[in-house]
């Protein structure tokens, strides 16, 4: 993981984004949690979800949640 953004006394604090291996955490955070208005994508293969709205304490607790899915190249025939 990676973070980059504000800190406060050591822990993630104010606005950032969150790099993990599966997708991206970028909004509010306090006391190192993702606490306040902030948006998750996560990819996994050709499935994308996308989570965005109101966090307390790195969960979402208000919200819209998404999902794609990119369109499959196989023909078959």
């Amino acid at each position: 993981m990676y973070y980059k953004g504000n800190f406060n006394n050591d822990q993630r604090q104010g606005r950032g984004t969150l790099y993990m291996l599966d997708g991206t955490y970028e909004g509010n955070w306090m006391n190192g949690r993702m606490t306040g208005e902030g948006s998750m994508t996560i990819e996994r293969g050709p499935f994308k979800k996308i989570i965005s709205g109101q966090w307390i304490d790195d969960e979402i607790i208000q919200g819209i949640i998404q999902y794609f899915s990119k369109p499959s190249n196989n023909l078959l025939g």
